[in-house]
C-alpha cells in the first residue's frame, strides 16, 4: 500500500465517481481528505451507517436508504479492523463502546472489496497485466506524469487499487481476513 494516503487518494476517486460522475484533478497528499467532494462522499456512508441507531423507534417504519456505492471501501478504518472472505452487502459495525481494541468499528467483506476494486480500477483504465510493484511504476509515482491515461495521472490511486484487489484475492482464494494495522 501507499500508507494511508493512497487509502484516502482511493476513496477520493470512489466519491468522484459516485458523485460526480468522473474522475477527481491530481492533488497533493494533505489535499486528499480535504477534498469537499471527498468529505461529502465520507459523511454521506457515515449518516448511512449510523441510521439505524439515530432513527429510534420510528426508523423501523421508515423505507430503508440505499446503501451508498463503494462502502466497503469507505468504512473502514484506515489503521485497524478486518476484511473477511464472505460475501455481504453492508458493512458489519459495532457500536461498543469503548471500542474494542484492534477491530476499528466496521468488518468489511473481501469479496465485495474487490468488487468495489476492480470497477474503480476500470475507470482508472488499469492495463490487466498492471505490477504496482515495478520499479518504473513507483518511479511514476515519485514523478508524477500530467498526461496519458487515468491510472498514469492517478498512479498512487492505481497503486493502491492494484493492491487492495490483490490482497481480496488472496483472502478469498486462502479463506483468511485481510487486517489493516
Amino acid at each position: 500500500m501507499w500508507g494511508y494516503g493512497g487509502l484516502h487518494a482511493l476513496r477520493r476517486v470512489a466519491a468522484y465517481l459516485a458523485l460526480k460522475g468522473e474522475l477527481p484533478p491530481p492533488v497533493e497528499y494533505p489535499e486528499y481528505t480535504e477534498d469537499p467532494v471527498y468529505l461529502e462522499f465520507n459523511e454521506m456512508h457515515y449518516r448511512f451507517v449510523r441510521k439505524p441507531l439515530s432513527a429510534g423507534f420510528l426508523g423501523l417504519f421508515r423505507k430503508p436508504m440505499p446503501a451508498p456505492p463503494f462502502q466497503h471501501l469507505m468504512m473502514h478504518s484506515d489503521a485497524e479492523g478486518f476484511y473477511i472472505p464472505q460475501a455481504f452487502d453492508l458493512v458489519v459495525a459495532d457500536w461498543t463502546q469503548p471500542e474494542r481494541p484492534g477491530l476499528g468499528m466496521m468488518i468489511g467483506s473481501s469479496p465485495k472489496l474487490l468488487e468495489e476494486c476492480e470497477a474503480l480500477a476500470k475507470s482508472l483504465r488499469l492495463p490487466s497485466d498492471f505490477d504496482p510493484e515495478s520499479d518504473e511504476f513507483l518511479e511514476m509515482i515519485e514523478t508524477p506524469c500530467p498526461t496519458g491515461e487515468p491510472w498514469q495521472i492517478l498512479a498512487v490511486e492505481a497503486h493502491t487499487v492494484a493492491n487492495l484487489a490483490n490482497a481480496a484475492r488472496a483472502s478469498i482464494k486462502l479463506g483468511a481476513a485481510i487486517q489493516f494495522c
